[in-house]
C-alpha cells in the first residue's frame, strides 16, 4: 500500500489543484459610508423682503457668469482658429 504525503497528488501521478474561492462582498463599505446621510435636505427662513434681495443678487451674478462664460468661449474659438491657422503656416 503506498501512500503520498503531498498534496494533490494521486496514487497514479496526476495531480489535481483544488481551488478555493472566498466569498465576497458586493459593496465595499467604506469610513464616510456611516458618517454622510444618503438625503440632505435644508430649509431656509427668511422674511419676503431679505428673500427678494437675495433673489435680486442671485440673478445679477447670473447674468454676469454668462457673459464672463461667453467672453471665454469667445477666446477660446478665437485660440482653435489661430492654432489651425499656425499650423498650416508652419
Amino acid at each position: 500500500m503506498k501512500i503520498n504525503c503531498i498534496p494533490g497528488v494521486h496514487d497514479d501521478g496526476s495531480t489535481k489543484k483544488t481551488v478555493k474561492q472566498r466569498k465576497r462582498n458586493s459593496k465595499k463599505p467604506s469610513l464616510l459610508e456611516g458618517l454622510v446621510p444618503d438625503n440632505i435636505n435644508l430649509t431656509i427662513n427668511m422674511k419676503a423682503e431679505d428673500k427678494e434681495l437675495v433673489l435680486n443678487k442671485i440673478d445679477e451674478m447670473k447674468d454676469d457668469l454668462i457673459f464672463n462664460w461667453r467672453i471665454v468661449q469667445v477666446l477660446m474659438g478665437l485660440g482653435i482658429v489661430l492654432g489651425f491657422i499656425g499650423s498650416y503656416l508652419l
